[in-house]
């Protein structure tokens, strides 16, 4: 008995000849299901990792290089950095806060784990920790590393809404 299962089981690798997989198969699930599960858990860190990395580190060390005299002797970038208002500001402030990126990383994730739940339901509590991972880091970020983020309309996050209904 042959069953088609239409264009999401073709665009999820199954029943597709260049695949070699001909269904949700023990197989499938050991190479396709655990290569998006890793995917999912990598997603719920690396939009957070590069403002975690500039606030924790790098940024504390360009403050010792330019305020200590010591420091300032041995790396040119600390004699630069002190030489004007403007550049100690710059050291000073936070990173720039995209919304959009933020947004299309929950849109990815809500997608991906509605999509495959129904053949794979532990996306469900992953996508449950990853919201609330973001949330939590996005929160503390927001009130310590980011700048203070522009003013956006409800526009965009009426649009999200709209998506949401969707995926």
């Amino acid at each position: 008995v042959k069953q088609d299962h239409g264009e999401l089981s073709s665009a999820a690798g199954v029943n597709d000849q260049s695949s070699g997989y001909s269904s949700f198969s023990a197989l499938w699930y050991s190479q396709v299901g655990v290569s998006m599960t890793i995917t999912m858990v990598l997603d719920m860190v690396s939009p957070h990792f590069p403002v975690l990395f500039s606030s924790y580190i790098m940024r504390p060390i360009l403050r010792a290089c330019a305020t200590r005299p010591k420091c300032r002797r041995r790396c040119s970038y600390g004699r630069k950095i002190g030489a004007t208002q403007e550049s100690v500001d710059r050291l000073h402030s936070g990173i720039t806060f995209v919304l959009p990126l933020r947004l299309a990383t929950v849109l990815n994730t809500t997608s991906i784990s509605f999509v495959y739940s129904a053949g794979m339901p532990g996306l469900i509590p992953l996508a449950a920790i990853s919201f609330l991972v973001s949330f939590q880091l996005d929160k503390s970020n927001l009130l310590r590393n980011y700048k203070r983020p522009p003013e956006y309309t409800t526009r965009l996050v009426r649009n999200i809404a709209a998506l949401l209904r969707w995926s």
